[in-house]
């Protein structure tokens, strides 16, 4: 096979392992609300979290309560953004996350 030949059939790009790094100083945020917005060439997520109020009367007060505030305030805590092509690999990075999960911790729950 010449030089060309072999060149035509090299690949264009390499794969690289990656080395995860987090510092140690890195927050981490709790969130209990997403929203998911996308655009043209980007998907945007952004993590929310949302407090409930502090309710201390009964059910009937606490809902009344509720009617009366209408809304609760979610403060973001991360947004990222991504190329959609890599929505797919990260939609499936979460389900096998979910499930390995659930495998570990559902019949501890069941426990309970």
């Amino acid at each position: 096979m010449s030089d060309i030949e072999q060149e035509r059939e090299a690949p264009k790009f390499a794969t690289l392992p990656i080395d995860w790094h987090v510092p140690d100083n890195a927050q981490s945020l709790y969130a209990n609300n997403v929203l998911v917005q996308s655009t043209l060439h980007e998907i945007i997520i952004s993590f929310f979290e949302a407090l409930p109020p502090p309710l201390a009367g009964t059910p009937a007060d606490n809902a009344a309560k509720l009617r009366e505030m209408g809304t609760i305030r979610a403060d973001l805590v991360a947004r990222i953004i991504v190329a959609p092509d890599l929505l797919p690999s990260i939609i499936s990075v979460l389900q096998t996350g979910l499930e390995k999960y659930q495998e570990a911790y559902s019949s501890l729950q069941a426990n309970e």
